[in-house]
Protein backbone atom coordinates (compact mmCIF):
# COMPACT_ATOMS: atom_id res chain seq x y z
CA UNK A 1 0.00 0.00 0.00
CA UNK A 2 1.05 3.45 -0.72
CA UNK A 3 0.26 7.23 -0.08
CA UNK A 4 -2.22 9.20 -2.70
CA UNK A 5 0.04 12.19 -3.32
CA UNK A 6 1.69 12.17 -6.79
CA UNK A 7 4.28 9.93 -6.24
CA UNK A 8 5.76 12.07 -3.35
CA UNK A 9 5.56 12.06 0.62
CA UNK A 10 2.39 12.17 2.27
CA UNK A 11 0.25 15.19 2.72
CA UNK A 12 -0.91 14.94 5.93
CA UNK A 13 0.33 12.35 9.20
CA UNK A 14 -1.72 9.46 9.28
CA UNK A 15 -3.17 7.23 11.90
CA UNK A 16 -1.03 3.86 11.04
CA UNK A 17 2.20 3.60 9.33
CA UNK A 18 2.91 3.30 5.50
CA UNK A 19 5.40 3.90 2.99
CA UNK A 20 5.67 6.47 0.50
CA UNK A 21 6.41 5.57 -3.50
CA UNK A 22 9.73 5.88 -3.40
CA UNK A 23 10.37 3.74 -0.23
CA UNK A 24 8.59 0.77 -2.39
CA UNK A 25 10.17 -2.56 -2.75
CA UNK A 26 10.61 -3.83 -6.37
CA UNK A 27 8.09 -6.48 -5.61
CA UNK A 28 5.58 -4.11 -3.95
CA UNK A 29 5.73 -2.09 -7.46
CA UNK A 30 4.60 -3.05 -11.07
CA UNK A 31 5.06 -0.48 -13.82
CA UNK A 32 2.23 -0.32 -16.13
CA UNK A 33 2.36 -0.57 -19.73
CA UNK A 34 -0.35 2.19 -20.06
CA UNK A 35 2.22 4.43 -18.48
CA UNK A 36 5.55 3.63 -20.56
CA UNK A 37 5.11 5.44 -23.49
CA UNK A 38 7.62 8.01 -24.81
CA UNK A 39 5.73 8.98 -27.79
CA UNK A 40 6.70 12.05 -28.93
CA UNK A 41 3.80 12.31 -32.04
CA UNK A 42 0.47 10.00 -30.25
CA UNK A 43 -2.30 9.52 -32.88
CA UNK A 44 -5.33 10.07 -32.92
CA UNK A 45 -7.38 7.37 -34.93
CA UNK A 46 -11.06 8.28 -36.02
CA UNK A 47 -12.65 4.28 -37.07
CA UNK A 48 -15.45 5.28 -39.97
CA UNK A 49 -17.94 2.55 -41.05
CA UNK A 50 -21.30 1.75 -41.78
CA UNK A 51 -23.98 0.80 -39.05
CA UNK A 52 -24.54 -2.82 -38.00
CA UNK A 53 -21.06 -3.65 -40.70
CA UNK A 54 -18.55 -4.14 -38.10
CA UNK A 55 -17.38 -1.08 -37.00
CA UNK A 56 -16.82 -1.92 -33.34
CA UNK A 57 -16.20 -5.53 -34.57
CA UNK A 58 -12.44 -3.96 -35.70
CA UNK A 59 -11.72 -1.97 -32.98
CA UNK A 60 -11.92 -4.87 -30.73
CA UNK A 61 -9.65 -6.59 -32.92
CA UNK A 62 -7.59 -3.27 -33.47
CA UNK A 63 -7.22 -3.10 -29.45
CA UNK A 64 -6.27 -6.83 -29.73
CA UNK A 65 -3.32 -6.05 -32.12
CA UNK A 66 -1.84 -3.26 -30.41
CA UNK A 67 -2.46 -4.32 -26.65
CA UNK A 68 -1.31 -0.89 -24.26
CA UNK A 69 -1.14 1.34 -27.55
CA UNK A 70 -4.17 2.64 -27.66
CA UNK A 71 -7.15 3.90 -25.59
CA UNK A 72 -10.79 3.58 -27.20
CA UNK A 73 -12.90 6.62 -26.59
CA UNK A 74 -16.72 6.13 -27.31
CA UNK A 75 -19.68 6.21 -25.56
CA UNK A 76 -19.50 2.42 -25.53
CA UNK A 77 -16.49 2.27 -23.61
CA UNK A 78 -17.98 5.13 -21.42
CA UNK A 79 -21.12 2.85 -21.14
CA UNK A 80 -18.76 -0.11 -20.04
CA UNK A 81 -17.33 1.57 -17.16
CA UNK A 82 -20.81 2.64 -15.43
CA UNK A 83 -21.50 -0.92 -15.66
CA UNK A 84 -18.41 -1.48 -14.04
CA UNK A 85 -19.07 1.06 -11.66
CA UNK A 86 -21.73 -0.66 -10.21
CA UNK A 87 -24.38 1.77 -11.97
CA UNK A 88 -27.35 -0.20 -13.60
CA UNK A 89 -28.71 0.80 -17.01
CA UNK A 90 -32.49 1.64 -17.21
CA UNK A 91 -34.43 0.45 -19.96
CA UNK A 92 -37.00 2.73 -21.41
CA UNK A 93 -37.92 2.40 -25.38
CA UNK A 94 -36.48 0.77 -27.98
CA UNK A 95 -32.34 -1.04 -27.75
CA UNK A 96 -29.58 1.24 -28.03
CA UNK A 97 -26.80 0.69 -30.57
CA UNK A 98 -23.11 0.73 -29.41
CA UNK A 99 -22.69 4.01 -30.81
CA UNK A 100 -25.78 5.62 -28.73
CA UNK A 101 -26.21 3.32 -25.65
CA UNK A 102 -29.30 3.93 -23.86
CA UNK A 103 -27.78 6.55 -20.75
CA UNK A 104 -30.47 6.08 -18.44
CA UNK A 105 -29.32 5.00 -15.53
CA UNK A 106 -31.26 7.23 -12.86
CA UNK A 107 -28.35 9.51 -12.19
CA UNK A 108 -29.00 13.36 -13.67
CA UNK A 109 -25.91 14.16 -14.94
CA UNK A 110 -25.85 10.92 -17.29
CA UNK A 111 -29.31 10.70 -18.60
CA UNK A 112 -29.35 14.27 -19.78
CA UNK A 113 -26.34 13.88 -21.97
CA UNK A 114 -23.47 15.52 -19.52
CA UNK A 115 -21.44 12.62 -20.01
CA UNK A 116 -21.13 12.65 -23.88
CA UNK A 117 -20.25 16.33 -23.77
CA UNK A 118 -17.32 15.52 -21.52
CA UNK A 119 -16.49 12.78 -23.63
CA UNK A 120 -15.86 15.71 -26.61
CA UNK A 121 -13.67 17.67 -23.72
CA UNK A 122 -11.84 14.23 -22.56
CA UNK A 123 -10.54 13.93 -26.26
CA UNK A 124 -9.06 17.31 -26.38
CA UNK A 125 -6.90 16.37 -23.68
CA UNK A 126 -3.03 15.45 -24.11
CA UNK A 127 -3.90 12.14 -22.06
CA UNK A 128 -0.47 11.65 -21.09
CA UNK A 129 0.96 11.26 -24.68
CA UNK A 130 -1.38 8.23 -25.19
CA UNK A 131 -2.88 7.09 -29.26
CA UNK A 132 -6.59 7.37 -28.90
CA UNK A 133 -9.47 5.74 -31.24
CA UNK A 134 -12.50 7.75 -31.55
CA UNK A 135 -15.65 5.81 -32.15
CA UNK A 136 -18.48 7.59 -33.20
CA UNK A 137 -20.20 5.72 -36.24
CA UNK A 138 -22.39 8.97 -37.20
CA UNK A 139 -20.11 11.90 -36.38
CA UNK A 140 -17.62 9.26 -38.73
CA UNK A 141 -19.83 9.33 -41.53
CA UNK A 142 -20.99 12.97 -41.73
CA UNK A 143 -18.02 14.97 -42.95
CA UNK A 144 -19.01 18.33 -41.01
CA UNK A 145 -19.22 16.41 -37.16
CA UNK A 146 -15.98 14.24 -38.39
CA UNK A 147 -13.74 17.25 -39.34
CA UNK A 148 -15.43 19.08 -35.94
CA UNK A 149 -14.17 16.04 -33.88
CA UNK A 150 -10.57 15.79 -35.21
CA UNK A 151 -9.98 19.47 -35.24
CA UNK A 152 -10.93 19.87 -30.76
CA UNK A 153 -7.58 17.74 -30.80
CA UNK A 154 -4.27 18.92 -30.39
CA UNK A 155 -3.09 19.63 -33.91
CA UNK A 156 0.63 20.36 -33.23
CA UNK A 157 0.71 17.37 -30.82
CA UNK A 158 -1.27 14.53 -32.04
CA UNK A 159 -1.25 13.16 -35.60
CA UNK A 160 -4.86 12.62 -36.73
CA UNK A 161 -6.16 9.85 -39.41
CA UNK A 162 -8.60 7.89 -40.01
CA UNK A 163 -9.17 4.41 -40.79
CA UNK A 164 -12.35 3.81 -43.38
CA UNK A 165 -13.70 0.33 -43.17
CA UNK A 166 -15.40 -0.68 -46.59
CA UNK A 167 -17.87 -3.63 -45.90
CA UNK A 168 -17.04 -6.88 -48.45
Amino acid sequence: MTDISPFGGLLVPLPFKIRSFQQSSVNDVCISPWYTSNNDHPEAVMVIGLPDEGVFDYVDYFLKQNPHKYVELSERTMFDWFKASALRPIRRGPVASNDRPDFLFGVQPFDEGFVRKQLREFAKMPHGRKNLVLVEIRGGLLEEERSKIMEQLPGRERNRRDVVLIPS
